[in-house]
């Protein structure tokens, strides 16, 4: 991949990600407020899935192709999850003292 489209590509992930992964947390709190009794182990497949979906919209709506979007929902999908287990191991450890 020469120089130019490997730039492209960063950018274009850089700049799908930094919408989508904000996105992707409020989509996964709704549906915890939506479903209170889903299981934990399900959030990170519905993040997974949010990400995809929305992310590919999104990189469709710019310009982008859907591989790309597909690559960065995955990937936005992921980071909510690892942002969500984050908040929640900080919590548990917070109550403890």
């Amino acid at each position: 991949m020469p120089t130019t489209e490997l730039t492209a590509f960063l950018a274009t992930m850089g700049a799908l990600l930094a919408v989508a992964v904000p996105v992707v947390i409020g989509i996964v709190e709704a549906v915890k407020k939506a479903l209170p009794d889903m299981p934990a182990r399900y959030k990170p497949i519905v993040a997974i899935i949010a990400g995809e979906v929305f992310t590919v919209l999104l990189a469709l709506q710019v310009g982008a192709t859907w591989r790309e979007g597909a690559f960065a929902g995955f990937l936005a999908g992921l980071t909510a999850a690892g942002v969500y287990a984050y908040g929640k191991t900080r919590e548990e450890q917070s109550d403890r003292g």
